[in-house]
């Protein structure tokens, strides 16, 4: 995930409780697939092609046993409830100054129930690991 989806483990990770609902969001297991299915997404169903657009991928991944959710951003901004916010995770490669600029904001905003973490990478394998700061 971190280096596909965080920007090559420059990027955060936020943690949201299990229970959060009031995000407005479509959830759904990845399907992982051998052959890449040819999807006409202006002559298709839309709703399947958006659906297999997203949540579709190649086999080789299937290690990742991933869970997606889409949510449809409108202008940039995602409003949520703070208190279902429960982490902040850090790429192992996320600027110093980017993890204090952000930690001092939720300070400063009297966020205490935030936790923070970083991702580590192992000197000697792939596996990275997520540790408290």
């Amino acid at each position: 995930m971190w280096s596909h989806y965080a920007e090559n483990h420059k990027g955060i990770c936020l943690k949201f409780k299990s229970t959060i609902s009031d995000l407005p969001t479509m959830t759904q297991k990845v399907q992982y697939k051998a052959i890449h299915e040819k999807i006409r997404y202006f002559n298709d169903d839309d709703s399947y092609s958006i659906y297999h657009l997203i949540f579709t991928k190649s086999e080789n991944w299937s290690y990742e046993k991933e869970i997606r959710a889409f949510i449809m951003i409108y202008n940039g901004n995602v409003e949520f409830d703070i208190e279902n916010l429960t982490e902040i995770i850090f790429g192992c490669k996320t600027d110093e100054s980017t993890i204090i600029e952000i930690r001092e904001l939720v300070k400063n905003l009297g966020y205490k129930h935030i936790s923070f973490k970083k991702v580590v990478q192992s000197k000697s394998s792939y596996k990275i690991k997520i540790t408290k700061i």
